[in-house]
């Protein structure tokens, strides 16, 4: 006689959506709590409210508010290094690939909901330890590598150290937002244009661009 085949866990599997659909409300209502209110001006009861979940689940996810803001500054890095591998792939120069990063960024957080700006200022203040240097030494790495790609095919500028250029185009980047971050009126899309272009002109060798 056969063996019926084992039924498969389901229970598991619909602990772990459950898990999953809780931690995505909690984020959600984050976003929308900070946005209105700043992350200073944010309770974690109002959190818990906005996401309708108790106090204490919301402590069992995250137990400070600074654990939240490090994985929405996490979420915000991922969505950006994604960005440089997607365009490291297009068949594009590498002044074309660092040029239509800094535009459609700029574009993209200048049209961005409001909890983006106070999560960009809470990580400059450094709300959690996990955030902080390491951000912006991976930064460099991510920018190193576009670089590299250039520098190989002989289109990047070899009498600088790649990687000073590296920490030019972070260092760039970083500045641009800080000042829209303080200013609501800043023009971070032109800006970003901007600078798009300019690093764009400087990172390559005479005659590249």
């Amino acid at each position: 006689m056969e063996k019926e085949p084992e039924k498969a866990d389901v229970s598991v599997s619909r602990r772990t959506r459950n898990k999953m659909r809780t931690r995505e409300a909690i984020l959600n209502a984050a976003r929308e709590c900070f946005g209105q209110g700043g992350v200073a001006g944010t309770t974690m009861d109002q959190i818990a409210n906005e996401a309708d979940v108790a106090r204490a689940t919301l402590f069992n996810y995250f137990p400070s508010k600074g654990d939240i803001v490090a994985v929405l500054v996490e979420e915000l890095d991922e969505v950006f290094y994604r960005k440089i591998e997607a365009l490291r792939k297009k068949p594009l120069t590498t002044a074309q690939r660092l040029d239509r990063l800094m535009r459609t960024t700029g574009k993209e957080m200048e049209e961005s909901p409001p909890y983006i700006r106070t999560i960009v200022g809470a990580s400059e203040l450094g709300w959690n330890e996990n955030v902080g240097a390491a951000r912006f030494g991976r930064l460099i790495v991510e920018f190193q590598k576009m670089l590299e790609d250039g520098l190989a095919t002989g289109e990047v500028r070899d009498d600088i150290d790649i990687r000073v250029l590296a920490e030019i185009v972070t260092s760039c980047l970083v500045g641009i937002v800080h000042n829209w971050r303080l200013d609501e009126t800043y023009p971070l899309a032109k800006r970003m244009t901007e600078a798009g272009y300019f690093l764009a002109q400087t990172i390559v060798k005479p005659g590249q661009s």
